[in-house]
């Protein structure tokens, strides 16, 4: 997705590979055996290769691979870390191989970008050094005010827009929204696939829901017709993640964030200018969501303020130039 954003192969001498995963032991050892040639002839005339892993069990093992494919064509390596599973983290130091694979593999790359302080503090605690890590925001394609459309109809337009899994929150958006629903004219816009489908369009029913659509996963227009007449991104999820990529989007298209105070949010969101909860209890965020809605001019005012910190931190424009340096250097 960040790679569609940034169009980095648009620019003379940059190439990327894309290398699939698999399922189930024999295809995943088969895949790997059938990607170290595959991405030696492409890495061979290159002079600086970033790997863009995340931080648990599916990549941390193929993308060491490619790591050490690199070093042995003597590349610059640079570390993109994407995903961060904190769980998976700490349990390097309880693996002998694993921690052997971490220090003697990714911790000689020449740089890591992440995606938050926390992160970065992560790294330094396991040895890596300081001037070898960086932290960046992702990135979003702009969008002009002049293009959004918040009209909604009369209604107050709630988007939740994530995989429909455990732990994404949910749960704690729709029984927010039945209780908004009795205090203001509410409607609930649900995007997104994965194992909790059915059983969340069941519960919308247990509970009554009234106004609301479960589109399924969604791209281009349709995706950005509903990012654009929302009015809030409600994203209380609990994973620690950096700075999703549907934050950016939602602030580019001028919709208030309510997420949890989780991995790089809080580095980018001020608490003055979005809704930032610890908290599972639907009526704390009924009842500050209601006060956003009710008072337009400060709800205007965190929109643009949130507008203008996305504008100056997080295009494509700037993620490129940032990137760039790194790869000369």
């Amino acid at each position: 997705m960040l790679l569609k954003v940034l169009r980095l192969n648009d620019f003379d001498g940059i190439d990327y590979m894309t290398v699939q995963g698999g399922n189930g032991f024999l295809i995943k050892s088969f895949s790997m055996i059938a990607l170290g040639p595959r991405f030696l002839y492409w890495a061979w005339g290159k002079d600086c290769i970033q790997i863009n892993p995340s931080m648990n069990r599916n990549s941390f093992l193929r993308d060491a691979f490619l790591v050490t494919l690199s070093f042995i064509l003597r590349k610059r390596v640079v570390v993109y870390w994407h995903g961060w599973n904190n769980e998976f983290f700490d349990s390097l130091v309880n693996s002998r191989f694993k921690n052997f694979i971490f220090h003697s593999v990714y911790l000689n790359c020449n740089h890591h970008i992440v995606l938050s302080k926390v992160f970065k503090k992560a790294l330094l605690n396991r040895g890596a050094e300081e001037s070898k890590v960086h932290i960046f925001h992702n990135a979003a394609e702009p969008l002009e005010k002049s293009e959004w459309n918040k009209n909604g109809e009369g209604s107050f337009r709630v988007l939740f827009l994530s995989r429909l899994e455990s732990g994404k929150g949910l749960d704690v958006v729709m029984n927010t929204i039945g209780i908004l629903q009795k205090r203001i004219n509410v409607r609930l816009d649900v995007v997104g696939d994965g194992s909790l489908f059915q059983s969340m369009k069941q519960k919308a029913q247990d509970i009554e829901l009234k106004n609301f659509e479960f589109h399924g996963h969604l791209v281009g227009e349709k995706k950005a017709a509903l990012l654009r007449s929302a009015h809030i991104l409600f994203q209380p999820s609990s994973y620690s993640e950096g700075m999703p990529l549907t934050i950016l989007e939602a602030m580019f298209n001028g919709a208030l964030i309510a997420a949890r105070p989780v991995g790089g949010i809080p580095e980018c969101l001020s608490k003055d200018y979005s809704i930032l909860l610890d908290s599972d209890d639907p009526k704390i965020w009924a009842d500050e969501i209601e006060n956003y809605w009710k008072d337009q001019g400060k709800w205007k005012k965190s929109i643009d303020h949130n507008y203008k910190w996305a504008c100056e931190n997080a295009t494509p424009d700037v993620l490129r130039a940032k990137l760039f340096k790194l790869y000369e250097g």
